[in-house]
């Protein structure tokens, strides 16, 4: 099974772009958007010292990508449900590449510190966003 959970913070703005697509006739336009997330490594137990963050890309498709472009903000702390995707290719002067980035399901709002207008708008806009409530975290069990 392929699903991946983080929790972290936006270190970059989201990114947005269109895609068309175009099968038997029919064009479609997709929105996709990108951003890091920074995600906490553990605490050290021995010392008690921060240990770094790891950046994760993150890419978001269709109305979840609208939303994510309309209402994230570096800084902005969020939940993300996805699964990994890895590619790998070759660059025209014959250098090997990889990337390995999550393809988000869903992404749950953490309520601002200055309130949770942004999540609320998200939320009536129809999203699939859900704003998080932070209690539910005090239930993960990892």
């Amino acid at each position: 099974m392929n699903t991946v959970h983080l929790s972290g913070n936006l270190a970059t703005d989201p990114a947005g772009r269109k895609i068309v697509t175009v099968r038997d006739g029919q064009r479609t336009e997709s929105t996709v958007a990108s951003f890091l997330l920074a995600v906490n490594r553990p605490r050290r137990a021995a010392k008690d010292q921060d240990t770094g963050a790891d950046f994760v890309r993150i890419e978001v498709w269709g109305k979840a990508a609208e939303n994510a472009l309309q209402y994230l903000k570096k800084g902005r702390r969020v939940n993300v449900e996805g699964r990994l995707r890895s590619s790998r290719w070759t660059t025209q002067d014959g250098q090997s590449r990889y990337d390995l980035r999550v393809i988000a399901r869903r992404i749950e709002y953490w309520p601002l510190k200055n309130g949770a207008q942004a999540a609320d708008q998200a939320d009536q806009a129809g999203s699939e966003f859900e704003p998080a409530e932070e209690a539910e975290f005090d239930r993960v069990p990892f």
